[in-house]
């Protein structure tokens, strides 16, 4: 007959259960690489954006990246929106979670489906069966692009009808709006905010203004503008360097990528390299080695006398080699590529293909070229991409 068991044992043995359950949830929440927004109030059917009669709410693709090779899965009904750079989503450094913005919503005007200006801003669980939405929150006009704090206390989310930045405290599974700080005019577009990967600095693009703002962060996320520089025209998309002392901003007006270097809380231009037309998205990988640019090219023109009228769009990789990034190769992606996003390992990449609603997926092989790996269609429009780091 077996002893009766201590109420020691009993502690211990359920302590165990619960270091193993959340080892288990550490492990899965590490396995999440890539976080991917699909717009479903919009088609490209036509060859130009139409909003649709019957529009969706949006929905999550979340790529798990491991030993066993990338897994697609879903979060349905998420409120997403096109509009704007291809940053409105943005993974919680260390929780299965992701604050998704949404800056305009489908309005039925004069018997017509039109977008409107929005002001949600949501809080996604990404697994588990009650995945999706848990908490949502308004903030200023045309909320656009976000960005998560290394610490993950809190996010800047860029108010673009507005010139405002939200500062989102994170807690739990709850948002709370801390305060609202004017940047700039409404009129310049405040389009993507970038926090650095030291959580001290943070860059905010003026799309309509031309400029590229460096803000100082305090540990409460507050942003003070410390530098200003005119650098291109339409500052769209940017990312910081891996050591924080520089940055990338891509310019869809001008059609170029700007190399800023970062000193003593200054801007300063190192190069610029031409690229494809409209820049929407950009990415450095997380070696700081490789650098990303999705050109929509000719895939959102209707003008048929345009020279680059059924081009499709193309992703430009760079290459950084003595201090700056030089030319090594183009995707052909063959429709609209709004983001392409390095995985947090740098051996994959990433290209959301509106129009043909899909997702590629391109491997780094031992020659330093990439290969496709994976083509999976997706439940609407891929609009934004972001990485976990």
């Amino acid at each position: 007959m077996s002893a009766r068991p201590r109420v020691r044992d009993i502690l211990l043995g359920l302590a165990a259960l619960a270091v193993a359950a959340v080892s288990a949830r550490g492990a899965a929440s590490a396995r999440l690489g890539i976080v991917i927004a699909h717009d479903q109030t919009i088609s490209y059917a036509t060859g130009e954006m139409t909003v649709l009669p019957e529009p969706g709410i949006g929905a999550l693709s979340v790529l798990d990246l491991d030993a066993s090779g990338p897994v697609l899965r879903e979060v349905a009904a998420v409120p997403i929106s096109v509009i704007g750079p291809p940053t409105s989503v943005a993974l919680h450094p260390t929780k299965p979670l992701a604050i998704v913005t949404r800056a305009m919503r489908p309005e039925k005007i004069e018997g017509r489906m039109q977008h409107v200006p929005d002001r949600r801003v949501s809080l996604v669980r990404l697994e588990g069966d009650d995945r999706g939405v848990i908490a949502t929150l308004e903030v200023g006009l045309q909320p656009s692009s976000v960005s998560i704090s290394p610490d993950g206390h809190y996010a800047l989310v860029t108010n673009r009808s507005e010139g405002t930045l939200s500062v989102i405290e994170i807690t739990g599974t709850s948002l709370k709006e801390r305060e609202r700080v004017r940047i700039a005019e409404p009129g310049d577009s405040l389009s993507h905010v970038e926090i650095s990967p030291d959580g001290t600095l943070a860059l905010a693009t003026l799309n309509q203004a031309n400029a590229t703002l460096l803000l100082r962060l305090d540990r409460q996320g507050h942003p003070e503008v410390v530098d200003r520089i005119e650098a291109g025209a339409g500052p769209y998309a940017a990312r910081f360097m891996p050591d924080g002392r520089g940055a990338v901003v891509a310019n869809i007006g001008s059609h170029d990528v700007v190399h800023l270097a970062i000193e003593d809380a200054r801007l300063r231009v190192l190069q610029v390299n031409a690229v494809g037309r409209i820049p929407e998205g950009i990415d450095i990988s997380p070696d700081g080695s490789w650098m990303a640019v999705s050109c929509m090219e000719g895939a959102n023109l209707t003008d048929k006398s345009h020279p680059l009228y059924g081009r499709p769009g193309r992703v430009h990789l760079f290459r950084f080699a003595g201090g700056h990034y030089e030319p090594a190769g183009i995707l052909e992606v063959g429709g609209g590529p709004q983001a392409a996003v390095f995985s947090p390992d740098g051996q994959r990449l990433l290209v959301t293909n509106t129009g043909k609603r899909q997702l590629l997926l391109y491997h780094r092989q031992a020659d330093e070229s990439w290969s496709l790996e994976l083509t999976s269609k997706v439940p609407g429009e891929p609009i934004a991409a972001r990485r976990r780091g």
